[in-house]
């Protein structure tokens, strides 16, 4: 005869092990990756199509040392999935998985507009939000200063984006959030300057977070104000 086992006897260790490896499967199932063809390049990414339509698709863009990976790493790509959003996240041309040639600068927004409209198109999803950190501010600021058609950007959440001094300040901004490091020098004061002129950003410091403030022992409080940007759109 079945017997009912007291789960009260079974070591807290044990269950929490069980439920890291429950979740851990769940995340796995949820999230795909594929390859997308742009101009010379085949680009690497992963994405998570199970979430609500009704919520902006979170375009995750990587920063010039790392790849897609470090959004999966951060957990960003966890909570995204939690709360029901759909998410696509990119290894830029040559990062990653990514494969073809370097890109000039002038290149990056042709590249970045064609990519986001064949995702929006394949996703059928054309509200985006965009979270990119660092140097994706060199595909990020072009396409906030020449828009792109079919896509309509709701949302931006910059992570000390570089490229600032060439953003456009006459144009309108989508709803914005700017995260930074308390200990960013350099790049992060510098787009709180620029970033600062527009009425609808806002600007979070990220107490003994660095210029990647969305790594490492500060990751669970930039994910917190994330979600929070999110669920405020």
């Amino acid at each position: 005869m079945f017997q009912q086992r007291d789960s009260n006897t079974i070591p807290q260790e044990d269950l929490e092990k069980v439920i890291v490896d429950i979740n851990n499967e769940i995340d796995h199932l949820k999230t795909e990756t594929n390859y997308i063809n742009i101009g010379e390049h085949r680009i690497f990414y992963s994405f998570n199509r199970s979430g609500s339509k009704h919520l902006p698709l979170v375009v995750l863009v990587h920063d010039q040392i790392n790849s897609s990976s470090i959004w999966m790493e951060n957990e960003t790509v966890k909570n995204l999935v939690i709360n029901d959003y759909n998410y696509i996240s990119l290894d830029l041309p040559t990062h990653g998985q990514s494969l073809g040639p370097n890109l000039e600068q002038q290149d990056k927004y042709v590249f970045f507009t064609a990519f986001l409209q064949q995702i929006c198109a394949l996703f059928r999803q054309d509200n985006v939000v965009l979270c990119g950190a660092s140097m994706a501010g060199q595909y990020i600021i072009p396409t906030l200063n020449h828009g792109i058609r079919g896509v309509n950007i709701k949302g931006l959440v910059a992570i000390a984006l570089s490229d600032t001094e060439v953003l456009n300040t006459s144009r309108s901004l989508p709803k914005t959030l700017l995260v930074r490091g308390e200990w960013d020098t350099s790049i992060g004061p510098n787009a709180a300057a620029v970033f600062g002129k527009f009425e609808n950003c806002n600007e979070f410091v990220i107490a003994n977070g660095r210029h990647f403030c969305h790594l490492g022992s500060t990751a669970d409080e930039f994910n917190r104000l994330l979600l929070g940007f999110l669920k405020d759109l």
